[in-house]
């Protein structure tokens, strides 16, 4: 049996050490699955954990698998709790609810691009520091979203009636405040 390369091996531990116990269990059985004979004690040795986890995992992984979308092939319904591989579905209100949405999917898979491109040892210092600043970007982009959207109702009931106390000066947009904070040095 031939193994797999060095970095090959170091991505494994990575992907391995992030994942929760059970899904553990579940990558390690299916990396001994492509293997075949004497992967057990192999892939226990690059994952850096015990053969009884990665048996485990294969008999767990039994009835795990499904063979065309969405039914298991005990016959069962698929249900996330069963498999970490299927997909969820969010219901959002609006526009705005969607694209925060999909700017927090987008942010979380560049955190894990960066987490992946950073030398072993600083992984939780570089990411640590760009979630944080990443999280007051967007955090401040929705603040910045429900605000204009505020004063854009504001200034309809205002026309409404007669007066516009929103339109005041003509700006109906929100942006950072002067005492915002800066932006910090990288």
């Amino acid at each position: 049996m031939d193994g797999y390369a060095a970095e090959v091996e170091r991505l494994m531990r990575r992907l391995f050490g992030s994942l929760r116990e059970d899904d553990r269990r579940r990558y390690a059985a299916i990396e001994v699955t492509k293997l075949g004979h004497g992967g057990t004690e192999y892939i226990a040795s690059v994952l850096e954990c015990d053969p009884k986890t990665i048996r485990a995992g294969l008999a767990g992984c039994g009835n795990c698998f499904w063979s065309d979308g969405g039914i298991w092939e005990d016959g069962g319904i698929s249900r996330a709790r069963r498999c970490p591989m299927i997909r969820h579905t969010i219901q959002v209100e609006d526009e705005s609810e969607y694209l925060a949405a999909q700017q927090a999917i987008a942010m979380v898979r560049e955190l894990k691009a960066l987490a992946n491109g950073t030398p072993d040892g600083k992984v939780l210092a570089v990411v640590e520091r760009e979630a944080v600043e990443r999280g007051r970007r967007f955090t401040r982009d929705r603040l910045q979203e429900v605000l204009n959207a505020q004063a854009a109702g504001l200034e309809k009931k205002g026309s409404a009636d007669g007066s516009a106390p929103a339109a005041a000066g003509g700006a109906t947009a929100a942006g950072p405040s002067v005492a915002s904070s800066p932006r910090p040095a990288t």
